[in-house]
């Protein structure tokens, strides 16, 4: 990673701030919106065509910058393993899954705890209720993820490549997930679950561009100078 790509770094920390304090001014007037919304409902169309596909559109957005940088794409790869491992997939159920199980959640059919079913697809799948955990808010842990992502990615790609329709495509799905996130604090999870989806969201985001990509940055750069 260059060094204004570092910059860029810093430069980021006043956004995950503000999507920090979109999450907590949602939960604290929540009780201000109406009951009856076109958000409150999980099955509207931004829910479940936008949010719910939400990489795909996050992979969309940075292949229509036209980047063809390879470090870029390999800092994407990265980003979206450690998106599949929270949300998909870790060596079976998905770290939320795992998180919602340690903390004494589970699956239940009329009554009956479903002995073996450790991912909420699967206990939906048979008709079972994903009952008693802590429910990390996977809403809030993607939007906030994948925004602070192409936050940090795509300005300085449409700076070398002027791209009307990716600047327009990729502004308006920030905007839109902006807003997704403050319905998603307002109407869906408690307080304890929409902070620890945010703390997944800003620490996977901070650790990657602070920790990791910095670092494999210096190395390959003293590789260079001693070849």
């Amino acid at each position: 990673m260059t060094s204004s790509s570092m910059l860029s770094s810093w430069r980021a920390w006043p956004l995950a701030l503000a999507y920090c304090l979109t999450v907590l001014l949602g939960y604290l007037t929540s009780s201000y919106w109406p009951t009856t919304f076109f958000f409150n409902d999980k099955h509207n169309v931004l829910n479940q065509y936008i949010v719910k596909l939400g990489w795909f559109w996050t992979t969309v957005a940075l292949a229509s910058t036209l980047t063809t940088h390879r470090k870029v794409w390999l800092r994407y790869g990265t980003i979206t393993l450690y998106w599949f491992m929270m949300t998909q997939w870790c060596f079976g159920p998905s770290l939320i899954d795992r998180v919602f199980i340690a903390s004494g959640g589970m699956c239940v059919q009329q009554e009956q705890a479903m002995i073996g079913v450790l991912a909420q697809a699967t206990c939906r799948k048979l008709g079972g209720q994903w009952t008693g955990g802590h429910d990390v808010s996977g809403h809030c842990f993607m939007l906030i993820y994948s925004s602070l992502f192409l936050w940090q990615e795509v300005p300085s790609l449409l700076q070398e490549r002027s791209n009307k329709l990716s600047q327009y495509f990729v502004a308006c799905l920030l905007g839109l997930w902006w807003w997704m996130l403050l319905m998603t604090s307002v109407y869906f999870h408690g307080h304890l679950e929409l902070l620890s989806g945010t703390f997944f969201g800003v620490l996977g985001w901070a650790t990657f561009y602070y920790l990791v990509f910095p670092r494999v940055e210096a190395l390959s750069n003293s590789e260079t100078l001693l070849a």
